[in-house]
């Protein structure tokens, strides 16, 4: 059996952390491919490597900061790694016009050489493996065409140790995560990639589970700042994806898309306290009726209600279909409740976007009314609970602007100065 393993940046911080997590690797013969995050931060006050890395590009002292960080873990080793060798070699490339991707990425690929010269384990640069396409989406027919040249003949070397009754020579490779390659050149995986890394190495490997060890015991039922909740023991896909997307920073949405493919399971761990049970995400959860999984939200989302004040014309949803693509502005959800309309949208979204959307609804039907409204977003995730929800919330004055239920969700919009009320009052009748 083969286990891939994602290590994050708090995990990555310093050499006993470092320490603790080849202890997690070696007690496990069929932890095979290890992927991991650039150094995270040591202390409350501490700084990212990955965002001294983006401060770089403006303050080129911020260089030997970077520096110092590594050269801290390697002293703490005690291995014997030629940092300066490195550094020298970035800076020829950053001279010769390297782009901007492969300076940000350079955190994750430095602590995989030293993680894996510290563990004996092969290195193997994610460029060589991960494929994208022109427009940054992941190529898996390239990625897996890719990486059958690279790591067959590895391989096939780890598996007859594998299949052999001694296990006692174990060996493994290290990848670092966060970045994969674009028509030669380095392109990021976006903010919280290593997952998707992780995902990516046990779809090529077809591994038997995915371990992403994190600081969190798993998913828990509510963001632990509101107070003790109960730990998912096991999720589905759907509802970690559910989750994610609406506060959740356990694991990146997009990795359990991969995972999903071949139905991998992933297991969240700590790895500050390894014989913690964690959760476990596969493809289908068969919860029980009136259980909630979790509760996620969303602050200050950006919404637009359209009103149609008559039954004249074409429905609402035809007209704002047609208003959408004429205007070609960005909708992350799109709520229609009788003669209302909530469209949620993105960041990236203009005033000048939301003028040419309202003025192709005026064209359609001049009695439509468009406002921006102040709503926030909660996220049940669970069946049959809505009920139970909409009760509590309406018995402490709290009005509910919208809800739209799925097969295992809720969402619900709220007024964002009620948001906080509403989910510690959620939180005192579900935990």
């Amino acid at each position: 059996m083969i286990k891939v393993c994602k290590f994050g940046g708090t995990a990555m911080a310093q050499a006993e952390s470092i320490k603790r997590v080849a202890d997690i690797v070696v007690a496990d013969d069929t932890r095979i491919g290890i992927v991991l995050s650039a150094p995270g931060k040591r202390h409350e006050y501490d700084t990212k490597v990955t965002d001294l890395l983006y401060r770089a590009f403006a303050e080129p002292r911020v260089w030997n900061d970077i520096r110092e960080r590594f050269v801290d873990i390697i002293v703490g080793l005690d291995i014997d790694f030629d940092i300066d060798k490195e550094f020298n070699q970035i800076f020829l490339d950053i001279n010769n016009g390297i782009n901007s991707h492969y300076i940000v990425s350079r955190g994750e690929y430095l602590i995989g050489k030293i993680f894996a010269k510290y563990i004996g384990f092969e290195f193997v640069d994610a460029k060589e493996i991960i494929m994208l396409d022109h427009n940054g989406n992941i190529d898996l027919v390239a990625t897996r065409r890719q990486s059958k040249v690279l790591l067959n003949q590895y391989m096939h070397y780890l598996s007859s140790n594998i299949s052999s009754s001694n296990l006692s020579k174990h060996k493994g490779f290290v990848l670092p995560g966060f970045y994969g390659a674009c028509n030669n050149q380095i392109c990021l995986l976006g903010r919280g990639g290593s997952d998707i890394s992780g995902a990516i190495l046990s779809n090529i490997l077809t591994a038997k589970v995915y371990e992403n060890w994190t600081d969190v015991d798993g998913f828990f039922a509510f963001d632990p700042r509101f107070g003790n909740s109960n730990l998912n023991a096991t999720i589905s896909y759907r509802q970690a994806i559910d989750l994610s997307q609406f506060g959740a920073t356990v694991l990146h949405p997009d990795s359990c898309v991969v995972a999903s493919i071949d139905e991998t399971p992933i297991i969240i761990k700590n790895t500050f306290a390894p014989t913690n049970c964690g959760t476990k995400v596969v493809k289908h959860n068969y919860c029980k009726k009136s259980k909630l999984v979790g509760v996620g939200g969303i602050k200050f989302n950006k919404i637009l209600q359209v009103t149609k004040p008559d039954n004249i014309g074409h429905p609402l949803s035809r007209d704002l279909l047609w208003a959408l693509h004429k205007s070609d502005i960005e909708v992350n959800n799109l709520v229609v409740n009788d003669n209302n309309a909530y469209l949620h949208l993105t960041n990236n979204t203009s005033t000048k976007d939301i003028n040419i959307f309202k003025k192709a609804l005026k064209n359609i039907n001049s009695n439509y009314v468009v406002a921006s409204r102040k709503l926030s977003l909660i996220k049940l995730v669970g069946r049959d609970i809505v009920d139970k929800a909409l009760s509590i919330l309406r018995l402490r004055d709290i009005k509910v602007v919208y809800s739209m239920v799925a097969q295992d969700s809720t969402l619900l919009g709220v007024y964002t100065k009620d948001f906080d009320k509403s989910i510690k009052v959620l939180y005192s009748s579900f935990a």
